[in-house]
């Protein structure tokens, strides 16, 4: 639940009323440097999910004998005045208490999915629990879900920094809705090995778990930087298949669809989808990426009407479509034609492709 306490970063930057303050925010960056006369100097950019403030710890305060303890993405309670400097609301602090991950609700601080992530996690576990009969896969799979370092961060991880499902949840938003969308391949071309093609989406992404390891809102960790998510989940995957039953060439045929789910070299993958199932799983994992974009993307605007002009937003993420994206008004639905009547309801359930699975 919200907490009704809490004094949102929107209000410290638009209201007046604010002088003296003591609350908890997140830090999402520290720069530590040097004034003129010596004394060093402390700037953190604190955040909630309304927004960022720049606050400011010199020397000589009670907060500057451990600011030097301080770092990104901890939470801090921070006893701070609010003031204007070049026209902009800050905060100076004079002291601080750092507040264990524990004793905060996230979601004040952190986007985070529509769907409880456990909610996700468990309908996943439904799909593979239907559809994997074969007992490699099927005990090859619940073995990774069950693992409680996966699991946990396949909940608390997001499946990107910015682009798509950057949010607590987002990776299992992501890896529940490939599943259902290869799913749905396999309905529309049987030639599709179901199974496999459940397990590799379920698999493609657990090495964001890494690569993201505090949770949403976090910086890419050094392991992802250099080596990436794909090489990172390959590994993570050796000790289960390992431990599988499974026999060479199909662990062999995980190991390509993991290893080409981002379809082209120049994308991060180390080889180009050579089968059937890697390319399903490549264009599943790329279109639910793209879908997410895109609705972030328009986010903060009003759906357009059937006959409005559509809206156009220009340079968002170049991996979505490019240049520039437009938003159509959908078309309206009409109903009740038996009777002759013209009835016209809003078209929210024209695309119902992935409500069965």
């Amino acid at each position: 639940m919200p907490d009704a306490t809490h004094i949102p970063i929107v209000d410290l930057l638009k209201k007046k009323q604010f002088t003296e303050i003591s609350e908890i925010y997140r830090i999402s960056a520290v720069i530590s440097g040097t004034q003129k006369n010596g004394d060093p100097y402390w700037f953190l950019t604190l955040s909630d999910i309304t927004g960022k403030i720049t606050a400011k710890i010199w020397s000589g305060s009670q907060a500057s004998r451990y600011a030097d303890t301080l770092k990104a993405n901890q939470y801090i309670q921070v006893q701070a005045s609010v003031s204007v400097y070049q026209n902009s609301r800050e905060l100076t602090v004079s002291d601080f208490q750092t507040v264990p991950d524990t004793k905060v609700d996230p979601t004040l601080f952190l986007l985070s999915s529509e769907r409880p992530p456990l909610d996700m996690l468990k309908e996943l576990e439904q799909i593979c629990t239907r559809t994997l009969t074969f007992s490699g896969w099927k005990n090859l799979v619940f073995s990774i879900l069950h693992d409680q370092n996966i699991r946990a961060g396949l909940l608390r991880s997001p499946a990107a920094k910015a682009m798509h499902h950057a949010y607590i949840g987002g990776l299992i938003e992501h890896t529940l809705a490939v599943a259902q969308l290869c799913m749905r391949f396999c309905d529309l071309y049987p030639r599709l090995d179901r199974q496999i093609l459940l397990a590799g989406a379920v698999c493609h992404d657990i090495g964001k778990i890494r690569e993201y390891p505090d949770g949403a809102g976090s910086d890419i960790s050094a392991e992802g930087e250099l080596i990436g998510h794909i090489t990172i989940g390959l590994e993570m995957l050796e000790p289960f298949l390992r431990q599988s039953d499974l026999n060479e060439m199909q662990k062999m045929h995980l190991r390509h669809m993991i290893a080409s789910h981002h379809g082209k070299l120049e994308f991060g993958s180390p080889k180009t989808p050579r089968t059937e199932e890697a390319l399903a799983l490549h264009y599943a994992d790329d279109l639910d990426a793209k879908m997410a974009g895109c609705r972030s993307v328009f986010t903060d605007f009003s759906e357009p009407e059937m006959d409005d002009h559509p809206l156009r937003i220009d340079r968002p993420h170049p991996n979505i479509l490019g240049s520039s994206i437009l938003r159509f008004g959908k078309t309206l639905e009409q109903i009740d034609l038996k009777n002759d009547k013209k009835i016209l309801k809003k078209g929210v359930t024209q695309c119902s492709l992935l409500s069965k699975a």
